[in-house]
């Protein structure tokens, strides 16, 4: 059996894996019946062991089976024989009248009829067929097919607690995602013919680079002291924040809104709404009492939400001298670097990243050749495709909280069935081809003998976490390994395939207006 897809997203975002591990957490794999949401019974973290050592008598169940056409799955008639369900009815009722309070009775010693009507016969069948559900779902289904993901049972809840009676068979209908067969040799991947578009020189990306050089290495010059600040301007100032009462006056003194010597360039959505605004026209020496809103989604420490006013001493109003493309400023940014070599430099840096691009885009490519060649409509199991679904909602959630500064509280409440419901639904065809070239990469991978160094994992979780420290502190080492393991063998397999398919770079077409 494969040990299930391991597609990973193409980086290793912690605050990604966060949600994904959140995400993960809140879906329900139940069989359809849980003992844990209907019962008072077996309410206990840990179900007493001679309950448990008992399911591993119980007679064998008839299991017939039966394909699902153009499906990733199966469904199962199961039949529970009337020993079965006499046990469980029996072990459950001993269980039940230990725990059970009954006005009248010593705890224990209450009669079956008494002990039924305190807990609830609903209840009690429940358990009972979510326990015959959790033992023959592992040892009549799992071990006789290639089953993955949890059984669901189809019939109604309350048809099959209606037809439950202690001594009788029980049976069920249920479905079972199945593992599909993936049967390559190396001439069905080895020899494919992919285009790649490569893009032009990214002369946006160098221009910009050069002009934020250009800013780190500005100079600050004082303006006279008569002079008015404007847009763009930066002022040094002297800063304290105090909380803002009802009527508008001081509160008290914010000592983490508060500092000496700051600097504030005053452009537009720079700080908090009011700052910028309250400080143009100001004047080296001024002072000026400036109000602000923090924003509910600020994560300042104690200040989201809230309404502060600062009082501010301006100490002068300095504007920015950018210096020229030159070779004093290349000597600047390193001793002895030219103009020519910095623009050389920065021509490597900025075509390292479209070679990269064009990397990327080869292997994406080749994947989509594989999956379009060998598997472009065969099915996948909805245990898979739920697994895909969730990660890549995850991602989608995490941009858009980064991108809109949303607090965690916001972003949870965002996390609902409905919400990823709708989300895999329209992304359905994308998440099947990615399980697909995910299911032909291992394959491919146990074929070649291809795998992953541990020393490299490794390698790949200390980088992730030296370059994001705080970020990686609630990222779990399993689920990160996982995902640096599934993204390394993806490249070395496509990377394999890459050297024996032909790949014809041609240049990016244009768009049309």
């Amino acid at each position: 059996r494969p040990s299930g897809s391991r597609r990973a997203m193409a980086t290793c975002n912690p605050a990604v894996m966060r949600l994904t591990a959140l995400v993960l957490l809140g879906a329900s794999c139940a069989h359809g019946m849980q003992a844990a949401r209907y019962s008072r019974v077996l309410r206990a973290a840990v179900r007493p062991s001679g309950f448990i050592a008992m399911a591993a008598d119980l007679p064998d169940a008839i299991v017939v089976f039966e394909e699902v056409p153009d499906a990733a799955e199966a469904t199962v008639a199961l039949t529970i024989p009337g020993e079965a369900t006499r046990v469980v009815w029996d072990k459950l009722m001993v269980l039940a009248t230990k725990q059970a309070v009954v006005s009248g009775f010593k705890q224990g010693s209450a009669p079956a009829a008494l002990v039924i009507g305190a807990v609830g016969r609903n209840v009690l069948v429940a358990d009972a067929i979510a326990t015959l559900l959790e033992h023959y779902c592992k040892a009549s289904i799992g071990n006789k097919i290639n089953a993955m993901g949890e059984p669901r049972v189809l019939d109604k809840q309350d048809e099959i607690m209606a037809r439950f009676v202690p001594g009788q068979s029980l049976s069920l209908k249920l479905s079972v995602d199945v593992w599909p067969e993936v049967t390559l040799s190396s001439a069905d991947y080895f020899g494919l013919e992919v285009e790649i578009e490569v893009p032009p020189f990214n002369q946006a990306a160098y221009d910009s680079t050069l002009q934020q050089l250009q800013q780190r290495q500005a100079k600050l010059k004082d303006y006279a002291l008569d002079y008015k600040a404007s847009e763009g301007d930066t002022l040094l100032v002297d800063m304290t924040g105090y909380e803002q009462l009802e009527d508008g006056s001081k509160g008290e003194e914010l000592k983490q809104a508060s500092g000496a010597q700051l600097t504030v360039e005053l452009l537009p959505g720079r700080f908090m709404p009011g700052l910028v605004e309250g400080l143009l026209g100001a004047k080296a020496g001024e002072n000026r009492l400036v109000p602000v809103q923090f924003s509910t989604r600020s994560q300042a420490q104690g200040l989201s939400g809230k309404k502060l006013l600062f009082d501010v001493n301006v100490m002068s109003v300095q504007s920015k001298v950018i210096p020229e493309l030159d070779d004093d400023f290349a000597n600047s940014i390193a001793p002895g670097l030219t103009m020519e070599g910095l623009n050389d430099k920065v021509r490597e840096g900025v075509q390292a990243e479209v070679d990269k691009a064009v990397k990327t885009a080869s292997l994406t490519q080749l994947e989509l050749a594989l999956v379009l060649k060998l598997m472009p409509n065969t099915p996948v199991p909805d245990t898979l495709v739920t697994e895909h679904a969730r990660k890549q909602w995850a991602a989608m959630l995490t941009d858009v909280k980064d991108k809109e500064k949303l607090s965690d509280e916001d972003m949870l409440a965002q996390v609902t069935s409905a919400s990823f419901e709708a989300f895999k639904a329209e992304n359905l065809d994308g998440i099947k081809m990615i399980v697909r070239g995910s299911l032909l990469i291992e394959q491919i991978a146990k074929l070649e003998g291809v795998a992953v160094d541990k020393a490299d994992m490794e390698e790949q979780k200390m980088m992730m976490k030296a370059s994001n420290p705080k970020g990686m502190e609630k990222v779990d080492d399993a689920m990160l390994m996982t995902q640096i393991e599934a993204t390394l063998l993806r490249d070395k397999v496509l990377e394999l395939v890459a050297t024996k398919s032909v790949i014809t770079k041609v240049p990016m077409k244009a768009i049309a207006a």
